[in-house]
């Protein structure tokens, strides 16, 4: 299975139908940020699971969230990832992640 990480952001993968990968990103929701599905590449990509991660050790560590995706259909799509305060409603994102996706048979 393949992963990717933040320096993967902007990149172009491709998948046979059916391959499972999965995106993880350092995520310090001390601060109060959190990413979260701006985009999920459907319906050519399907998210299977998601989970963070919080660190060991003292409050204010870098945890990590990983999400695992199916290549569900023939097709490109984009996945973007928004790392954003809950109660920023009408401020930018902190950080954005993007992979553009393409699958085929």
């Amino acid at each position: 299975m393949v992963r990717f990480g933040e320096d993967a952001h902007g990149q172009e993968a491709s998948f046979h139908k059916g391959d499972l990968f999965e995106i993880l990103l350092a995520e310090t929701r001390a601060t109060g940020f959190k990413w979260v599905i701006e985009r999920g590449g459907e319906p050519v990509c399907a998210l299977v699971s998601e989970s963070a991660d919080a660190p060991a050790g003292p409050p204010g560590l870098a945890g990590t969230h990983l999400w695992q995706f199916r290549a569900a259909q023939v097709g490109t799509a984009a996945i973007i990832l928004h790392s954003r305060r809950a109660w920023e409603t009408d401020a930018p994102p902190g950080r954005v992640f993007q992979l553009q996706v393409a699958v085929t048979d």
